[in-house]
């Protein structure tokens, strides 16, 4: 769940994956673009394991933003 990036309206990209060894280090399986809410954006069914979150630029960030990110796992 993205709780707080930068504004309530400013948009990013949020994903879930799993860990690799290439460039971007996450291959993501699930990918949307969101702003921040007090409600899960993405929710998944997953084995045991390792997995990533990615916050990411669409292109339209000018500047660095803060972002907090909440994972819950039963």
């Amino acid at each position: 769940m993205l709780t707080n990036a930068a504004g309530p309206f400013t948009r990013v990209g949020l994903g879930l994956g799993v860990p690799t060894t290439g460039i971007a280090k996450c291959a993501l399986s699930t990918a949307l673009s969101t702003a921040a809410s007090s409600t899960p954006q993405i929710s998944a069914a997953v084995d045991p394991g390792q997995y990533c979150v990615t916050v990411y630029d669409l292109g339209t960030l000018t500047t660095p933003i803060d972002f907090s990110v909440t994972l819950v796992y039963p």
